[in-house]
């Protein structure tokens, strides 16, 4: 078959769901039938075209930036570790641009752990630019950007089952960065999303944990996969600076309340946390380090990790929370 028609007739099938033309009868219709079978490549191409040519796009005039953003879903329900590694990469001086949305599946979304953090999330072109010139980073809410998929929302929860729009959040970036860190949980998709990260031009590391994680979680084996090379990493020989890094996955859990899930956020990005949580942290904001400064996950997990224990990504939150004020941001 023709992978362009694919690519066409996925956006348009998009396009139905999208209208507010379409009945919720067939657009659950539509979902069910989308979700009876893992999608391809091409048709997560074709959804994300007619979804970006939707989006209100913003312009940053940045010519490199980097992404750090999970599929989500995994329904392992662990602790905020991308929003937690996108302050830290942030701290050693790349610019991220975060892209998120709150919780669907999970405790505690980006959008949510922003809230609490006290952190202002706004679609004004000059407060983003404000927040990138003050702290190397800036956050958007999925829902500012992408107002087209509210017609959606309805008919998603009714259903009750993970669809392609569940998989298509790090590929939503309204404001195309250049460098993408995307966290998905399965074989099959982790194949699709270097194919489609390829298409798009990025620059991007895919990651996966064996036991179904959407990150690497340290609780187990994992992948990464680059534009040049797709590499296995045996959590039961993997050693950095001679440390052991296995963790327990009850210990990344993130059953708790709101203000403890702020708590934790904050004494990881001081360096106060115990060291499971610093170095999940830390490894997954080595693989963004990595594709951006052009050094091994080994080096990039080392200047995380030197980062936190410094306490420079609480140095940035700190100045996310400066700049709103002085923006008089209500």
């Amino acid at each position: 078959m023709n992978t362009q028609f694919v690519v066409e007739k996925s956006r348009q099938l998009c396009a139905e769901l999208l209208s507010d033309g379409t009945c919720n009868i067939r657009k659950a219709f539509i979902l069910g039938q989308i979700s009876s079978k893992e999608p391809s490549a091409y048709e997560i191409l074709g959804f994300r075209e007619e979804i970006i040519s939707r989006a209100n796009l913003v312009d940053l005039g940045l010519d490199k930036s980097i992404d750090v953003c999970g599929t989500g879903g995994d329904g392992k329900d662990s602790f905020n570790i991308s929003t937690c590694s996108a302050f830290v990469t942030a701290s050693v001086g790349i610019k991220v641009v975060k892209h998120g949305n709150s919780a669907s599946s999970s405790s505690y979304g980006s959008s949510d752990i922003l809230g609490a953090l006290g952190v202002k999330l706004l679609a004004d072109k000059d407060y983003l630019k404000k927040q990138l010139d003050t702290s190397n980073i800036c956050f958007l809410h999925a829902p500012l950007f992408h107002p087209c998929l509210k017609t959606l929302a309805l008919v998603r929860k009714e259903l009750k089952v993970k669809t392609i729009f569940n998989m298509l959040g790090p590929l939503l970036n309204p404001t195309g960065v250049s460098h993408q860190v995307a966290g998905v949980s399965s074989a099959i998709l982790f194949r699709n999303y270097q194919f489609v990260l390829k298409e798009l031009g990025k620059k991007f590391s895919v990651l996966r944990s064996r036991d179904g994680y959407d990150e690497i979680s340290l609780t187990d084996s994992f992948y990464i996969a680059t534009n040049t090379t797709s590499k296995f990493y045996d959590i039961n020989t993997l050693r950095i600076d001679g440390k052991v890094l296995r963790v327990d996955s009850r210990s990344i859990s993130s059953k708790k309340s709101s203000e403890e899930s702020k708590m934790l956020a904050e004494s990881i990005l001081k360096g106060e946390a115990l060291d499971h949580y610093i170095n999940v942290v830390a490894i997954n904001s080595g693989a963004a380090i990595s594709i951006s400064a052009g050094v091994s996950l080994e080096d990039g997990f080392m200047l995380a990790k030197e980062s936190i224990k410094k306490g420079k990504p609480f140095q940035v939150l700190e100045r996310l929370r400066e700049c709103q004020e002085v923006a008089n941001v209500n």
